[in-house]
């Protein structure tokens, strides 16, 4: 019988995957995308049909299409088949394009999505092998041939790559375009025709020796580059380097920084006191430049490039280490090795977000005062004045 699911539960924070309502009536979850499908055996083969999205089917309307589908089977009628007459007079004009579907699909979920991560998706997926042909017509064997080149060269990208074809096929499913199953699906499909990856051994950021930061910071101090500067301001506040080099002087007051949410990892806001050092050197900045960004590019208006910092390592001769764990891993050491704070003001200076959500849902504070002093603790060692 059906009804497993609810209204509330279609609406609810869901793990990706396939929830039954019974009777064939399956809930899909994608992280991006959330839909209907009837799953039915015909000819000994097991077949989908998408039904809709769930933004614009409801349960029951699920439901009724789903009963809708078991009475064609009892009539013998295949409800691909149906459904796909039912577009026939649409699909006179030539089928629906992926880049099309991908487009149409990004600009469902623009709202959500920060500058960034809009124009990461639509790199990836400009220009695949298969932007311009049908996505009815897009195979296992077009997936696969996208994916396998970077699979163990590249695996976070592969599997990136993966899951925004699926996201995109599966949107196109629920919008009628192409029939189910999703060619791109990992569990019980792509996940048994890729070749098993060598075990990856984690690398750290790599990162300057705490001892050292002092003798660093006399050398970058001599530098007047623009690129010099954003990572002396990246080491003053322990910030990302893509926090800092995108840093705006209207995010700037006289001693704090507020990092707006939609530039952050945790995509919260996050507050940053400014010790002396990082006054003092913002001061030099603001006469030397009335843009918009505190750390300007060299073309086009644009903040600094993000290679800039490691070129100048590089250009050095300090490449053996990076600029993340040069601003945030020998400053964590630091803290640590020294026991200048608690760890839960260490992690607030790092915005790291905890993981236990007991702590999180009693934790009220950013710990500013704490990390005021913290701060100032840290330009002072840089420095060499303690």
């Amino acid at each position: 019988m059906s009804g497993k699911l609810t209204p509330a539960m279609v609406r609810e924070k869901l793990a990706p995957g396939r929830y039954g309502d019974g009777l064939g009536l399956i809930l899909q979850v994608h992280p991006n995308f959330r839909s209907w499908l009837f799953k039915f055996v015909r000819g000994g083969k097991a077949r989908t049909v998408g039904l809709g999205a769930t933004h614009t089917t409801t349960l029951a309307q699920a439901r009724a299409s789903a009963a809708e589908c078991r009475h064609m089977l009892l009539r013998g009628v295949d409800p691909q088949q149906h459904f796909r007459a039912l577009r026939a007079p649409q699909e006179i004009a030539p089928a629906l394009g992926f880049a099309e579907a991908a487009r149409q699909f990004q600009e469902a979920h623009a709202s959500r999505w920060s500058e960034r991560t809009a124009a990461q998706w639509k790199a990836s997926l400009d220009d695949l092998a298969f932007s311009a042909r049908g996505v009815d017509r897009v195979g296992t064997d077009d997936v696969l041939a996208t994916v396998q080149p970077i699979w163990t060269a590249r695996p976070a990208s592969a599997d990136r790559l993966r899951r925004r074809i699926e996201a995109v096929l599966a949107y196109a499913i629920a919008r009628g375009w192409m029939p189910g199953p999703n060619p791109a699906r990992w569990v019980g499909h792509i996940s048994n025709l890729l070749p098993p990856r060598p075990r990856q051994i984690t690398k750290h950021h790599a990162a300057l020796p705490w001892p050292q930061l002092p003798a660093l910071w006399q050398k970058l101090a001599a530098d007047e580059a623009t690129a010099a500067f954003c990572l002396r301001f990246a080491i003053l506040t322990a910030t990302r380097m893509t926090e800092a080099r995108a840093a705006r002087w209207e995010e700037l007051d006289a001693d704090t920084w507020t990092i707006p949410g939609e530039r952050t990892k945790t995509r919260r806001p996050h507050r940053v006191p400014l010790s002396l050092q990082a006054v003092a050197l913002l001061a030099v900045l603001r006469a030397r430049s009335d843009g918009e960004f505190v750390f300007p590019g060299g073309i086009g208006g644009n903040c600094l490039s993000g290679s800039a910092m490691q070129k100048l390592l590089r250009r050095r001769g300090w490449s053996s280490f990076t600029v993340h764990g040069t601003a945030r891993s020998s400053f964590r050491d630091w803290i640590a090795e020294n026991q200048i704070a608690s760890h839960e003001v260490a992690e607030a200076a790092l915005a790291h977000v905890t993981r236990s959500r007991v702590v999180a849902a009693y934790r009220r504070t950013d710990f500013l005062d704490a990390r005021r002093s913290l701060m100032a603790a840290w330009g002072q060692f840089l420095e060499g004045a303690v």
